[in-house]
């Protein structure tokens, strides 16, 4: 029965080894999703903040009645965004 035994605590070591393996390699998975995650969100902001921008442009062009338009149009945008 010691022979026995002695064969499976290579096993649990084994088992022991690969389970943390597979969670280091989890908590890296993890990590790189967060990361991505993070990089998608900024560019979404970023795009939006530029879109506002380009506003801002058309509207430093526009005269009277267009010019205010354009500035309640970007007012909404902003308030949107934030």
């Amino acid at each position: 029965m010691s022979a026995k035994k002695n064969n499976e605590k290579p096993d649990y070591l084994e088992d022991l080894q690969r389970l943390q393996a597979e969670f280091e390699n989890y908590k890296k998975r993890q990590e790189k999703e967060q990361e991505n995650l993070k990089n998608h969100i900024k560019s979404q902001l970023l795009l939006k903040v530029l879109n506002i921008a380009d506003d801002f442009e058309r509207a430093a062009k526009a005269d009277g009645e267009e010019l205010k338009k354009g500035i309640q149009m970007m007012q909404k945008q902003i308030t949107k965004l934030l």
